[in-house]
């Protein structure tokens, strides 16, 4: 098992089933996820996945953003998500925590925006709950 940035090929190798566990079924093409991916990876965000015996099992993406007055970044972690059946077997803890380990000394935090069914995973990396998220439906 290994952790690494999403190349375009994961598409066809199990990132969809990740993304279905996190959002539901949703529909578009491989050259869609090509366009897309080379897109994100222009504006510097981070997408990894966990490589399993040649399947995505897992995946998380991080955003950076540049500060006015912070020497470091701020990083916005989103859409982390494994698989059903790997669900329960650490793998997400593992992510979170490289995800994390990678970026110390490079953001001065992490944020993200989770459902209260998931506080208590995200608790366990000292996660804790800050201000208020506000947001426009557009």
């Amino acid at each position: 098992m290994r952790i690494r940035y999403a190349k375009e090929s994961d598409f066809k190798n199990g990132l969809t089933e990740c993304l279905h566990a996190l959002y539901g079924k949703f529909n578009f093409t491989n050259n869609e996820w090509v366009r897309r991916l080379r897109k994100r990876n222009k504006l510097g965000v981070k997408t990894f996945v966990v490589e399993r015996s040649g399947m995505i099992i897992a995946s998380a993406t991080l955003v950076l953003e540049v500060k006015l007055t912070k020497k470091l970044l701020a990083g916005h972690l989103e859409d982390v998500c494994v698989i059903k059946v790997c669900q329960e077997e650490g793998i997400g803890t593992m992510l979170v925590k490289h995800i994390i380990k990678l970026y110390k000394g490079k953001c001065y935090k992490i944020d993200l925006v989770s459902d209260d069914k998931n506080l208590k995973f995200y608790s366990k990396f000292k996660f804790v709950r800050s201000g208020n998220l506000l947001r426009l439906n557009m």
